[in-house]
């Protein structure tokens, strides 16, 4: 996709992501790639068709703030020699949890990488 497209400012962001398929019945974690206030792209193995909807949940490393929305996936790729990825758009996001993340990739600082064995520590 190219810029022109992009209507959210994006930043990266590679955090762990709870993803939950309520119509297949499962729940599996990946991992974000990076977030804008319209959504997120996650590299999976798990990849959905498009238009097919999924729960997400995610926090941000300097918070104990958990954001938590309905996504409907946009695109998903498998191709060789690529990282399997999709491109999820926010769906249900709250107002609160949409400005927090505008703030958030507003912000000039370095990207955010968290590793998923501090959540389980």
């Amino acid at each position: 996709m190219t810029q022109e497209r992009r209507r959210f400012r994006r930043k990266l962001y590679c955090v762990p992501v709870m993803i939950r398929d309520a119509q297949k019945g499962t729940f599996y974690v990946d991992h974000v790639t990076d977030i804008s206030e319209g959504g997120l792209l996650i590299h999976t193995l798990h990849l959905h068709a498009p238009g097919e909807r999924i729960q997400v949940a995610f926090r941000f490393p300097d918070s104990i703030r958990w954001i938590e929305a309905e996504c409907e996936v946009v695109w998903s790729t498998l191709q060789e020699d690529v990282i399997p990825a999709m491109g999820l758009r926010f769906v249900s996001l709250s107002d609160d949890d949409r400005e927090y993340i505008r703030r958030y990739v507003e912000k000039e600082e370095q990207p955010v990488i968290d590793d998923l064995k501090d959540d389980l520590e």
